[in-house]
């Protein structure tokens, strides 16, 4: 490896190849010091300064027993003083400073290689030799601190309408917030002042609040609908800076409404609308903003003025939508270039009225539900009706299906029926053995969410109320007694892979659990990379960069440290405190 200078980067192979020699490297330290002497010149740079590290060598060689032959260190190569000295470098624990996080967090001076920075805590210490005879610690501290989510205190006034989750755990919230529409909170809970900084002036007067829709695009900007009397979009880059040219390439949507959207993965977006007599209701943006005027010619001519858009159900892998709204058929497959599936259309089976919503399962099936004859039916990819399902229906009492989720090949559906929720298997027939294990439900059921974990969330929002039950329809006990902490009732539930974000009426207004209902933490994690003294000289300090490139970066001038902040696996987003 050709040596590096301060300011360089470590790409990605040269790294690969340095922890590639880690083991090797223990090994051959382990295996083959022959004298106390090499041990130490293994570990290097263990002293304060060398005048200290002199005098230790010193105060070792005078106590050190000439090796004989045949025996190792297990056997007395060296006193058992020095080997006590030796095995207490890893318990060896660092001063401890205030820093930026606040607390007292464990620090390292970039020319000693400590072992054990904080006591109780799991550490990896290990050094490599470079062809120029300097050694590179590298330090990696698994932390165990935890430290509670600590949300802004908003206002009793305040309400939260949309809450988005960031791969790196921070979280977009909409709504009517102290300080404005749209915040966004780092991974422990605190603002993040950049991005509200560089919002337009519109979010940050709550004066301006309007319904709205908020979605993620797939470069990192953030998509706000205006869902009231008047159809506006903005797009927000990823640190809160308005795409002012997407706007401007706009079509006009004056005296319209924007009923649903969807964004593509080519950064396209769709959208339903209503409220125009004599324009189309499914519309197509390009990423730049600007109308897709060829798939708006293609749309057939009923779905527009009273044939409203309401739904857009998928869009499937050839480019293809499935859409459902107020026009003639109520249901319609278009094709990637906006001319309707005739096929398709052709072997719908009769609706009396519009669907509600519309979910397809993993197999392509479709499930429909609405104030239509039977209020459920499941049609084939085709578009076909599976007539076994529907024979197989229980009753559903007056049908008012208010969310339908796939679970294990099954579907579970709430509404206001006798029991409030019915697990159905694919034929349509009742879960009984699932029935039977339910517990008492007293109330309509708003919403359904499956965890990771493979449970069952239900959210009743008369009350505010979030219950789990097990797979087998049971109740989780230990959920509902962790959840009581809360003190209010519960207005919207977001469910992540491990985590539950609770908007609501208690205070605080915003509440991140745990899937078991706990009060959600996260851990700090510490990695370091350093170079030892060379002649006397403060080494290099290696750190991982927000890209993930390791950066060489010149010995500070005084001691630092790496906090993480995120879950177990992860290592985005690092911040260098000092």
């Amino acid at each position: 490896m050709t040596p590096k200078q301060s300011g360089d980067q470590l790409t990605a192979a040269e790294f690969n190849t340095i922890v590639g020699k880690i083991d090797a490297a223990i090994e051959e330290v382990n295996g083959h010091a022959a004298s106390l002497a090499e041990a130490q010149q293994a570990l290097g740079g263990l002293a304060d300064d060398l005048d200290s590290e002199s005098q230790a060598r010193q105060q070792a060689d005078s106590g050190k027993v000439d090796k004989q032959e045949g025996l190792g260190l297990s056997e007395n190569s060296f006193t058992t003083h020095e080997k006590t000295k030796l095995a207490a470098i890893d318990h060896q624990v660092s001063h401890l400073v205030t820093w930026a996080g606040g607390g007292e967090k464990p620090v390292i001076d970039a020319d000693k290689l400590i072992g054990e920075l904080v006591e109780g805590k799991t550490h990896l210490v290990t050094t490599i030799t470079f062809t120029d005879n300097s050694t590179v610690a590298i330090v990696k501290v698994t932390g165990d601190n935890v430290v509670t989510f600590n949300p802004p205190l908003f206002n009793e006034d305040d309400f939260i309408d949309e809450v988005i989750v960031n791969d790196d755990l921070s979280v977009f919230l909409f709504g009517y917030l102290t300080t404005g529409l749209l915040i966004r909170l780092n991974p422990d809970g605190s603002e993040d002042d950049i991005f509200r900084n560089n919002l337009p002036p519109f979010f940050k007067d709550i004066d301006n609040y309007f319904d709205a829709c908020v979605r993620k695009g797939v470069d990192g900007s953030l998509y706000v609908f205006n869902i009231s009397d008047s159809a506006t979009i903005f797009k927000l880059n990823a640190d809160g800076t308005e795409n002012t040219s997407f706007r401007d390439n706009l079509p006009d949507f004056e005296n319209t409404v924007i009923n649903c959207s969807r964004i593509n993965t080519d950064g396209t977006l769709l959208m339903g609308i209503s409220g125009a007599s004599n324009q189309k209701n499914i519309r197509k943006l390009n990423a730049d903003g600007t109308e897709n005027t060829a798939f708006l010619a293609n749309v057939p001519s009923e779905i527009s003025g009273a044939g409203q858009v309401n739904i857009i159900a998928k869009m499937y892998d050839d480019g293809s939508i499935l859409i459902a709204g107020t026009f003639a058929g109520y249901l319609k497959k278009l094709n990637a270039d906006g001319t309707e599936n005739l096929a398709f259309t052709a072997n719908l089976p009769t609706f009396d009225n519009n669907p509600i919503s519309v979910e397809v399962d993993p197999d392509g099936c479709i499930f429909l539900w609405g104030n239509f004859t039977g209020y459920l039916k499941k049609l084939n990819a085709d578009g076909t009706e599976d007539t076994v399902f529907a024979a197989n229906l229980p009753g559903l009492g007056n049908g008012a299906i208010t969310s339908l989720v796939f679970f294990d090949n099954t579907i579970l559906i709430c509404g206001d029926f006798p029991g409030y929720l019915k697990r159905l298997n694919p034929d349509g027939t009742e879960n009984t053995s699932f029935t039977a294990n339910l517990p008492i439900i007293d109330n309509f059921i708003e919403s359904i969410y499956i965890t990771s974990t493979n449970e069952i969330l239900l959210f009743i929002s008369l009350g505010g109320v979030l219950r789990k039950l097990n797979a087998d329809g049971t109740e989780n006990t230990t959920f509902t007694s962790n959840l009581s902490i809360l003190d209010g009732d519960i207005q919207l539930v977001k469910v992540n892979s491990n985590e539950i974000f609770l908007a609501g009426g208690f205070p605080g207004r915003l509440k991140k659990i745990n899937l078991d209902g706990s009060e959600a933490v996260y851990e700090d994690y510490v990695l370091m990379f350093i170079r030892s003294a060379i002649n006397g000289q403060p080494g290099d300090l290696f750190v991982i960069s927000p890209a993930g490139t390791i950066a060489r970066l010149a010995a500070p001038a005084s001691p630092a440290t790496l906090r993480h902040s995120g879950v177990a696996g992860s290592l985005p987003f690092w911040d260098l405190a000092q």
